[in-house]
């Protein structure tokens, strides 16, 4: 049931109806903070951006857009780095900033990220003169949407092109190999929960395919009732933890560790998440070395270990915090029941991976493996709502399969709306009684994953940390 990308198609925002910024050639001496756009020797069209200091004497990280379905190369530029983002909130401030066209034609102008060996190659020898064109040190891809996947396709053919992968609203394609060659490339699934276009199950699935096929730099960072459009904000997080997990300058790993772990506010849509403590946990540990994590750092000075160790400590103990909370209601049998936290228990596990007050208790309360077990049971309730059936027997399946089915967070978007909708007109679409007894099922779960939210936020909120 991995991934169902070929069914899903990006709706893009809306393109404007001018180009936006001005064509110049890439040049150390244009103005910074201001887009640009030219065109590549094969023909694919871009947006670049250099940032405040910039100099070819010193190379800087290139962060690249690859736009969804429905767009072209100045998608980036309209969603992540024109003046009102820019202002509010900049993506990776610090990174030469690239908004590409995709490789391949679509319909009315638009241009399409597609799987073919042209498609990839395409975008290759465009990385080789971004290189050329700009002084850079890392390339880190951002795609979105159907970009999302081209990025962990390309990765798998050129993990030495890259050094790092966000894919945000997307996941993996049927068909991608896996090979240990990309284990050294940290690859970040951002997805909203409640995205209508692509579903949360397909950077699940992803996430959960790379860890199993042993690559180890791979997370998921989610956004708790976000839907499928762009975030700038997140994204530079998701980039954070990709440098983050793999610089060897201490001091930049600090930096970047501090940054994952602060609150950032309501973002330029009025957006706000916890602060990613779990990623920053990850990163901060490479500080201690070897015994703390798998990519420790040798020789990081004195002062710069002792503040990785605060921080760590700091996390872990948060952590316990929401252990403490989490064990009132669950212990070692995970059950359905309205009056426990629900969504608290779902979003502690994945926002705080690698913290080890929180992986001892979950690991304790086999929670992985009965999250992996509902999963399997879990594929009749997506296709009640994926494929064209009946309201009254995906009302009966939904009723059936809540309570083995509970603890994932990755069901269907709608799910809650069209229960509602389908229980006020049982009469008219023929919901038999037994179904309509079980109700209570959906009503038990709903209840538990909204206290649940509203629980984690009351902690979440509480974090501070003082250097």
């Amino acid at each position: 049931m991995l991934f169902l990308a070929s069914l899903f198609l990006t709706i893009p925002l809306a393109l404007q109806a001018d180009e936006g910024p001005s064509k110049l050639e890439p040049s150390a001496s244009a103005s910074t903070a201001t887009a640009f756009w030219s065109k590549s020797n094969n023909d694919l069209r871009y947006m670049w951006m250099l940032p405040e200091g910039y100099s070819e004497e010193k190379p800087r990280h290139m962060t690249i857009i690859l736009h969804g379905t429905g767009s072209d190369y100045r998608w980036g530029y309209w969603n992540n780095f024109n003046p009102r983002h820019v202002k509010l909130n900049p993506l990776r401030a610090g990174d030469i900033i690239v908004s590409v066209d995709g490789t391949s034609p679509g319909n009315n102008d638009t241009r399409l990220f597609l799987s073919g060996k042209k498609d990839i190659e395409s975008f290759a020898t465009f990385l080789g003169e971004m290189r050329e064109r700009f002084a850079v040190d890392q390339i880190y891809l951002y795609g979105h949407s159907q970009g999302a996947f081209f990025v962990t396709l390309f990765a798998s053919h050129h993990p030495d092109l890259v050094g790092g992968v966000v894919a945000h609203a997307g996941g993996i394609w049927n068909g991608v190999k896996l090979g240990r060659k990309m284990k050294d490339v940290p690859v970040v699934f951002l997805h909203g929960t409640k995205d209508p276009v692509v579903p949360l199950l397909n950077s699940v699935g992803g996430r959960d395919a790379m860890l199993d096929a042993g690559l180890e730099l791979t997370t998921l960072l989610r956004m708790p009732g976000y839907n499928h459009w762009p975030n700038s904000m997140r994204v530079s997080e998701a980039i954070d933890w990709c440098e983050g997990m793999t610089s060897t300058d201490p001091e930049r790993v600090l930096e970047l560790a501090k940054e994952l772990a602060r609150h950032k506010g309501p973002d330029s849509y009025q957006y706000e998440i916890t602060p990613a403590l779990g990623l920053s946990y990850q990163v901060a540990a490479r500080l201690l070395g070897s015994e703390r994590s798998d990519y420790g750092i040798d020789e990081v000075p004195l002062k710069i270990a002792a503040q990785g160790k605060d921080l760590t400590d700091a996390i872990d103990k948060h952590g316990k915090a929401m252990v403490k909370e989490l064990k009132k209601s669950f212990s070692k049998k995970l059950t359905l029941d309205g009056d426990k936290p629900l969504g608290m228990l779902l979003a502690v596990r994945e926002d705080y991976r690698g913290v080890p007050s929180v992986e001892e208790w979950y690991d304790g309360i086999g929670f992985d493996k009965t999250l992996k077990k509902q999963r399997k049971k879990a594929s009749k309730l997506y296709d009640a709502y994926w494929q064209d059936t009946p309201a009254a027997e995906a009302f009966a399946t939904t009723v059936d399969l809540l309570e083995d089915t509970f603890l994932i967070e990755a069901l269907p978007w709608n799910l809650s709306a069209k229960m509602e909708e389908w229980h006020e007109d049982a009469r008219t679409i023929d919901i038999d009684k037994k179904a309509l007894a079980k109700f209570k099922v959906y009503e038990a779960w709903k209840e538990a994953w909204e206290l649940g939210n509203k629980e984690y936020k009351k902690l979440w909120m509480k974090w501070e940390w003082e250097e």
